[in-house]
């Protein structure tokens, strides 16, 4: 054999350099090893890092679509901390705030049991949802807030302050005034006209009635609300209104009959009945509206003079003896 030929200087020097050779072989095999395996953990580490960011930049996409700015309170309750650009827009200064507590930028009285029941739940740091407030701004006007807060601990079970957000109610709470003086107008303006009016859904259920026709019916719009007129009066004018709904419904068109109705109480009036369509803005019927009005008395005189109107040409057709 070759090997057996070699002598042991030579074969000690091959067996040395074939250990090496495996050596350099292995070094380099995990060398190459562990910078793939970095790599994947620097790429493992980067999609977490972005899914982080894009994490974060969505939970701020939420925050500021449903308020208009943060606060933060330390454990005694005093702000330390206000963002948002509604302040900028409304010309106050966020900064005056820090270090006071929310009772020391009150102007609410001490005694109002809307501030006290707050400021008790604030003491025993409990969270708290959409508590509204007024606050009146340098300019003079009133500006109307809703805010939520929720209580941070620290480890040790320690209270370390409060975490919320505010939100300006100002334009809902003005439009909910000026819908507020439009129904008022609206239901003085039908409450003192001299005709029935009332508002059915497409069931034939009440919507709305005036004053005048409550009263024909003896009842209130509570009691009336949601309801047919089926138990305010007699059998076949309930039917005859159902048949006149319908048309209304079917032919989408406005209706104008004249109707004899007999109340609950035995009462009968003549009346005429005008019912019509109420549509959406898209132009879909999704109720009718309807005004009646009362023909009784001028249906009673009309009776009279035809009455007398017979007796004076019976006297002056019967012969004189």
């Amino acid at each position: 054999m070759v090997a057996d030929s070699l002598s042991p200087n030579v074969a000690a020097f091959i067996s040395g350099a074939v250990m090496f050779a495996l050596s350099a072989v292995g070094y380099a095999y995990l060398r190459n090893r562990h910078a793939a395996d970095m790599e994947g953990v620097r790429r493992e580490r980067g999609l977490a890092e972005q899914q982080i960011e894009e994490e974060q930049a969505r939970l701020r996409d939420y925050a500021e679509v449903s308020s208009d700015w943060f606060w933060e309170t330390d454990s005694e309750q005093r702000f330390t901390r206000f963002s948002g650009h509604i302040f900028d827009a409304l010309g106050i200064d966020g900064s005056s705030f820090i270090g006071k507590t929310r009772r020391e930028i009150s102007t609410t009285q001490p005694n109002d049991p809307h501030w006290q029941a707050h400021f008790a739940a604030l003491d025993r740091h409990e969270a708290f949802q959409d508590f509204s407030y007024n606050l009146q701004l340098p300019d003079g006007n009133t500006m109307y807030i809703s805010i939520s807060g929720r209580p941070v601990f620290l480890d040790n079970g320690d209270f370390a302050g409060y975490r919320g957000t505010g939100r300006d109610l100002t334009a809902q709470r003005q439009m909910q005034s000026i819908l507020s003086e439009t129904q008022d107008r609206f239901r003085a303006v039908i409450d003192n006209a001299p005709w029935v009016v009332f508002l059915k859904d497409l069931d034939g259920k009440y919507l709305l009635a005036n004053q005048l026709f409550l009263e024909w019916l003896g009842t209130d719009m509570e009691t009336l609300a949601g309801r047919t007129i089926s138990d305010r009066i007699d059998a076949e004018t309930a039917r005859q209104i159902e048949i006149q709904d319908r048309e209304v419904i079917e032919n989408d068109s406005v209706l104008e009959q004249e109707l004899q109705m007999t109340f609950a109480d035995g009462t009968v009036r003549h009346v005429l009945v005008i019912k019509f369509p109420v549509r959406d803005s898209s132009g879909n019927m999704t109720a009718f509206g309807g005004i009646n009005i009362d023909l009784t008395a001028q249906k009673n005189a009309c009776a009279a003079r035809s009455k007398h109107c017979k007796k004076v040409s019976q006297f002056l057709t019967t012969p004189t003896v």
